[in-house]
């Protein structure tokens, strides 16, 4: 026999813990409010990172350009 089935037998806050359902209306509300404050805070977050990436990108090509042409 196995040692968590020993458990199962003599631990009454492991029976107590087992059959708490969690599967509830309110715990499915709640997590699927948390995904989409997730989401929500997420879209602002990759739309801001992409434009400082282009920015990065084009001042780079840019300083590229004038480099090219002070060096000659």
């Amino acid at each position: 026999m196995h040692s968590t089935n020993l458990m199962r037998g003599t631990n009454p806050i492991y029976k107590r813990s087992s059959s708490v359902n969690v599967s509830s209306p309110l715990s499915d509300i709640i997590t699927y409010a948390a995904l989409i404050i997730i989401a929500l805070l997420a879209v602002p977050f990759i739309i801001i990172a992409g434009l400082m990436l282009g920015i990065w990108t084009l001042a780079d090509k840019i300083l590229g350009y004038v480099d090219s042409r002070n060096a000659f």
